[in-house]
């Protein structure tokens, strides 16, 4: 198996991060967009956490309570405050 070029190698770590969920935010009609890799990541800090399921409740939130919705600077620390809260039992 031949090893990736460089150029191979720069194509992959510049592709664009894939979407998995995208949550709105109170700004009209933007949605901040959550990749794979932050849900890999929060899968790691927050093992007792199903947190795919959890951003669609984050999601649903959102759309149900759009005077609650966050800033899009404010919508990570919104989930990691709400994964937190999961973590240790609500």
């Amino acid at each position: 198996v031949a090893e990736a070029s460089c150029a191979e190698r720069s194509v992959e770590l510049s592709a664009p991060a894939a979407t998995f969920i995208t949550i709105p935010t109170n700004r009209s009609g933007k949605e901040r967009p959550i990749t794979d890799a932050e849900i890999a990541e929060w899968e790691v800090l927050y093992p007792a956490v199903d947190v795919p399921q959890t951003l669609r409740e984050i999601r649903a939130w959102a759309m149900a309570n759009p005077s609650k919705r966050k800033t899009p600077g404010g919508v990570l620390r919104f989930i990691n405050r709400w994964l937190a809260k999961e973590q240790n039992g609500g």
